[in-house]
C-alpha cells in the first residue's frame, strides 16, 4: 500500500493488480503528549476519508501516523505556527491538496 498524488494505491488481489482510491480529506491531530515537555506537539492521530475499503483505509491511517508520530513541532508561543509546517509536510508526503487537510 502506498499513498501519493492524493491517492491510496493498494494491491487488492493475488494477481498484483493495483487499485487507486482518492483521499477526500485528511485530518491530523496534534497535541503536547510528553510529560514535563511544554511547547512541543506531535501527531497523535490521523483520520483519512476516502472511498477505499475500510481495511485499506485503516492501514493507510496507521502507516501515515507512524511516519508522523515521532516528528516534533515547536508550539512554544502557543500561536499554532506548527499547523502550517505540519500541513505542508502532510501535503508533500501525500499529495493531498491543502484544502483537504485539516489540523485539529
Amino acid at each position: 500500500m502506498k499513498i501519493f498524488n492524493g491517492n491510496i494505491v493498494a494491491n487488492e488481489d493475488n494477481e498484483g493488480e493495483e487499485c487507486s482510491y482518492e483521499i477526500e480529506s485528511l485530518k491530523a491531530e496534534f497535541e503536547e503528549d510528553r510529560s514535563n515537555v511544554m511547547g512541543v506537539v506531535r501527531c497523535t492521530g490521523i483520520i483519512i476519508e476516502s472511498d477505499a475499503p475500510l481495511k485499506i483505509n485503516l492501514e493507510a491511517e496507521k502507516d501515515l501516523y507512524n511516519e508522523f508520530a515521532s516528528i516534533e513541532y515547536n508550539n512554544a508561543d502557543s500561536d499554532g505556527q506548527y499547523r502550517e509546517e505540519a500541513m505542508e509536510a502532510l501535503r508533500k508526503r501525500t499529495g493531498v491538496d491543502f484544502s483537504r487537510i485539516e489540523i485539529i
